[in-house]
């Protein structure tokens, strides 16, 4: 690598440094504040950033908000891609993969339920369904975008696990980009149903419930004709 290599690839690091403190400190004071009471002064404050330092990241507060949400998505895929590449059957790495996000949402949960109770979170989903309340602007579009593809990609990970488990002869032939996302809206609405619940929650046995139902589903083959076949 060249010297002039050695000095980019410094200068990329420094800049994603910078910018995962303002998102952390961005992530910190919306569970503080809420995001309608977030400022760009607050965040620059905490960041310990020049306001003008932190305008060269992001342009505004929607901006850090889908930022902390593809984050999200990133961090699920990676961790997805790692359980597919152990070396255990599908089955396994299905359990695995539904026990990380779990825990990776309960992790989150505090910022969860600030978006459950924020008022920007209307206006954030209906930008996902591509129908945001305003005209978007060009910036709005790609962060929008943006997401999705994050969305997406994880998604795909995902469905690669599934079609492993049916290469294997463990899981039966289905279309697996809906049934991985069938199983992504089942964990994140348990895991919205948490943060409405005051029940002390037990990450293994709700692993486990999670995995049976999607693994086997609820029908009883015994008592249904050709239920065995």
């Amino acid at each position: 690598m060249t010297t002039r290599d050695l000095r980019g690839e410094r200068e990329r690091l420094r800049r994603e440094g910078s910018k995962m403190s303002i998102l952390q400190a961005a992530e910190g004071l919306i569970i503080k504040k809420g995001y309608s009471g977030l400022t760009m002064d607050d965040v620059a404050r905490e960041a310990q950033f020049s306001k003008a330092t932190l305008y060269r990241y992001f342009r505004n507060k929607g901006e850090l908000i889908f930022e902390i949400a593809a984050n999200y998505y990133r961090k699920v895929t990676a961790n997805l891609r790692e359980i597919r590449q152990e070396d255990s059957r599908p089955v396994e790495k299905l359990r695995r993969a539904i026990r990380f996000v779990l825990r990776f949402g309960q992790e989150k949960r505090n910022l969860s339920r600030v978006f459950m109770i924020d008022e920007f979170l209307p206006r954030f989903l209906r930008s996902l369904g591509g129908a945001p309340e305003r005209p978007a602007s060009t910036e709005d579009k790609k962060s929008v975008g943006m997401l999705k593809a994050c969305r997406r990609e994880m998604l795909e990970v995902g469905s690669e696990i599934l079609k492993d488990g049916i290469a294997a002869g463990e899981f039966r032939a289905m279309d697996v980009m809906a049934g991985v996302t069938f199983l992504e809206a089942a964990l994140q609405g348990y895991l919205h149903g948490e943060l409405l619940s005051q029940k002390k929650h037990d990450l293994e046995a709700e692993t486990e419930l999670i995995h049976s139902f999607f693994l086997h589903g609820i029908m009883d083959k015994r008592n249904v004709k050709g239920g065995s076949r």
